[in-house]
């Protein structure tokens, strides 16, 4: 039988039984060792669930709503502050949501034209400016405009961080079966 080694094959003799699933032959070593450093098991993107990729992207997918439901027990006070009321507070939550709403659509557009990465870069950027400014507004108008273009943000990082868990969890011919 063939054993891959980093794009090559070797045969393994009948003596020698073939390495276990997820560890890479190398003859370079010696007489059949095998070496789990650049063991890559079965799977999506030639490795198996990569749990890191998974953990970032929940952490992302986590910020980015945070950034919407954290201010919620904190946004009376503060709209008090820049002289809203009622109607103000529900204004800077709907900004938010009605953002996210209309940005979810382009943004996976967006995913597949210009990649995952930087649509996530410069989402969770803009994302980061304009909920910082929000936090720094001195007037409603300034708060309410930044709630919706960290909105937008949020569309983009949060649409983007879930086509990302989608890839990791998917298995290469679930997805080109939806592809299809």
């Amino acid at each position: 039988s063939a054993v891959e080694t980093a794009g090559t094959s070797r045969k393994v003799p009948a003596t020698e039984s073939p390495p276990a699933e997820g560890l890479t032959a190398r003859p370079e070593l010696g007489g059949g060792a095998i070496s789990t450093s650049q063991a890559k098991p079965a799977g999506l993107f030639g490795g198996g669930l990569n749990i890191e990729r998974l953990i970032i992207a929940g952490g992302i997918i986590a910020t980015a709503h945070s950034t919407f439901g954290l201010i919620i027990p904190s946004l009376p006070r503060f709209v008090g502050g820049i002289g809203g009321g009622t109607l103000a507070i529900g204004l800077a939550l709907s900004a938010t949501a009605i953002a996210r709403f209309i940005m979810n659509i382009p943004a996976g557009v967006m995913v597949e034209r210009f990649g995952r990465k930087k649509i996530l870069v410069v989402g969770a950027v803009g994302l980061g400016i304009f909920a910082s400014l929000s936090g720094a507004a001195t007037g409603m108008t300034l708060f309410i405009a930044a709630r919706f273009v960290a909105g937008l943000f949020n569309g983009m990082v949060a649409t983007t961080a879930n086509v990302v868990v989608a890839d990791l969890s998917v298995s290469g011919r679930a997805r080109e079966r939806a592809r299809r």
